[in-house]
Order: C-alpha cells, then structure tokens, then sequence
C-alpha cells in the first residue's frame, strides 16, 4: 500500500527513523496519517530523485492486537527469526514506551512524494 504526501513532509518522515529507538524496543517518534498512527522503518533515496520512498508500519495499543502472531520485543522476536520460527520483519514487533505497550502491524506502507508539476523555464532574449 503506497500513500503519496508533499516531498517536504516525505523529508520529516525520513528524519523520524529511529533504528536505536526500534532495537532497543522502546517507540521513536509517531506521526498520524488518516487517523492512524505510524512508525518509520527506512527510506529509499536515489541521486538524481533524491527521496523517493519512506517506508512506514501503522502503531496499534496492545490491547487492541488482534492478530495470528505473538507480539515480541526486539531480542526475542531476532531470537524466533535466526531459529527460523518467525518471519523477518517489524510485524507483531512489541514496542513500549512508559508502561504502555504497542504493537507494530502489517502490511507495511510506503509513503511517496507526490508528483510535481514540470516547472516552466524562461529565456531572455
């Protein structure tokens, strides 16, 4: 699932991933889309486009999971992954911050700048 957003916000979004927030379990910065709330994982940028992509997955209380998958916090869930017992991925990955719990979910979204018109040039003559 892709969502499209200005390049400016697609900007603050990159600047919001927080690997050391996400492996130490604990949640990093939250933005709200459509009345949800999301977690970025990554970003995908190329030289001649500069950003294209920021990958995102939507924040849920733990009470409120209702999926197939046992939440886990970071060192169990890479632990079930080398076992073979978990897929790869933040799905069902447990998350706290204080004495709340949350849970990141799947499918994971993407979120892409949204097309700009081509700017006229002009020549003096």
């Amino acid at each position: 699932m892709e969502f499209f957003i200005t390049k400016q916000r697609l900007e603050e979004l990159s600047n919001m991933t927080d690997f050391d927030k996400l492996n130490a379990s604990k949640v990093p910065d939250v933005f709200k889309y459509k009345n949800k709330c999301y977690v970025c994982v990554g970003s995908i940028s190329s030289l001649g486009k500069g950003l294209i992509s920021v990958s995102c997955h939507e924040l849920i209380p733990l009470e409120k999971y209702e999926g197939d998958v046992k939440p886990e916090y970071s060192g169990k869930h890479y632990s079930l992954v080398m076992e073979g017992k978990r897929q790869r991925g933040y799905h069902a990955r447990l998350l706290k911050s204080g004495s709340q719990k949350f849970v990141m979910i799947d499918p994971m979204i993407d979120f892409k700048p949204l097309k700009e018109p081509e700017q006229l040039t002009f020549f003096n003559h």
